[in-house]
């Protein structure tokens, strides 16, 4: 019952939406990852301000039952305008990213739904007076729509990269033999070197170790022991990468590389 009241108030209560959206489990794992990481930067930029309004359920989030109790017990939590805008750089922004799209858009966003806010409520020594502020779960709820889309892009992307990789365009980092490369790149598959230049490309901090354990993972999606009896695939797809990239929890690592053009 409780699931699906929130379910039907999820469209128009952004409370209820950020909840649903962690009890669905339809996002991943790596939604709730950047959720997490997203609340944590809004704590930490907010400062007093924060525990001014959330007390004492706003001090951490570990785990998805400590987000969903606490976005229960919260009641409004105002962010002012000025804090907003830091917190969408820090989340959307980096020097790999030198187009601003989702900075302006989520700029736009906010401004056109801050209300005036009691600085009091916002600051417990200011004096009286109003502030431009924005509701902390749309906020969120912006955020993590953001967020939604930066992922379809990048998943667009990396289906192009194998795409290409395993046509034999994509050159692997260590100019590997010619043969090497035809017998991986079979059936839409690619090599572990091909992998970590895709990898790279989007995540630079990867190391070439953990490429290696997200390609093992992705192969075994591909060639459980259940297929053993048949031959084994010269490389890994683009499902069994998305299967182990989310094991690793690939996607919730910002930033990374925007398919957006630069400015």
């Amino acid at each position: 019952a409780f699931f699906y009241a929130l379910k039907s108030s999820s469209s128009s209560n952004p409370e209820a939406s950020i909840i649903y959206d962690l009890l669905d489990d339809m996002e991943g794992e790596d939604f709730t990852d950047f959720l997490a990481y997203a609340l944590e930067t809004i704590r930490k930029q907010m400062g007093k301000s924060w525990e001014l309004q959330f007390g004492d359920s706003g001090k951490a989030f570990c785990s998805r039952s400590q987000l969903i109790e606490s976005s229960c017990a919260a009641e409004y939590i105002w962010i002012p305008v000025n804090i907003s805008t830091e917190l969408i750089y820090q989340l959307f922004y980096s020097d790999r990213i030198k187009s601003s799209e989702y900075v302006e858009e989520l700029s736009r966003n906010v401004n056109e739904v801050t209300v005036d806010v009691e600085t009091s409520l916002l600051w417990q020594d200011e004096s009286e007076g109003t502030t431009q502020s924005v509701d902390l779960f749309m906020f969120l709820q912006m955020v993590m729509k953001t967020y939604r889309s930066h992922r379809k892009k990048q998943n667009t992307l990396i289906r192009l990269m194998f795409d290409t990789a395993s046509k034999g365009v994509l050159t692997d980092f260590y100019n590997a033999p010619e043969s090497i490369n035809t017998q991986c790149n079979q059936e839409g598959m690619i090599s572990l070197p091909q992998l970590f230049q895709i990898v790279q490309t989007l995540w630079p901090s990867t190391t070439l170790q953990e490429t290696a354990q997200i390609y093992r993972d992705a192969y075994d999606v591909l060639y459980p022991p259940s297929q053993w009896n048949r031959p084994a695939p010269g490389g890994i797809d683009f499902k069994g990468f998305l299967v182990a990239a989310e094991r690793h929890h690939l996607f919730s690592r910002m930033p990374a590389v925007s398919v957006s053009q630069s400015k």
